[in-house]
């Protein structure tokens, strides 16, 4: 089963947070990271038991523009979120987006030209292919490629 994680960039200091999203009745959007403070598992030295892990977390406030989903997908080892820019794609550089029509992440230029579904492409191009940052801290790298 795929991991549903997002991120967002902080209000409070323009770093990113990620975690589980949520939107308060204002209409605020947050990320939640949780943290594994210890355990309370006490059955032996060497177990780990994560179901009996302590957890603790913090909500950040995020902006909204900037919050998007894990997409499942890994590109170098690296998790691809949907806003990610990757180079090396044969369109060249383009942004990670969510396709509505076919319910799955694309490949989208910056003129917004649809080169397909991530999913379907990425094993085959996993060796080509790396992600050389986001749209949100980098959008100069789509218009670089035109």
């Amino acid at each position: 089963m795929r991991e549903i994680k997002f991120r967002g960039i902080r209000k409070d200091n323009s770093e990113w947070a990620e975690g589980f999203w949520c939107k308060d009745d204002d209409g605020r959007e947050f990320i939640f990271t949780v943290y594994r403070i210890g355990k309370s598992c006490n059955c032996c030295d060497s177990c780990d038991c994560p179901e009996d892990s302590i957890e603790t977390g913090t909500l950040h406030e995020v902006r909204p523009e900037t919050v998007g989903q894990f997409t499942g997908l890994f590109v170098e080892g690296e998790k691809l979120y949907a806003e990610d820019i990757v180079g090396g794609h044969p369109h060249g550089t383009v942004v990670v987006k969510w396709n509505a029509a076919f319910a799955a992440y694309a490949a989208y230029d910056a003129e917004g030209n649809d080169y397909g579904l991530f999913a379907n492409k990425l094993e085959d191009c996993k060796d080509t292919w790396a992600i050389i940052g986001n749209f949100h801290d980098n959008p100069e790298l789509l218009k670089e490629s035109q």
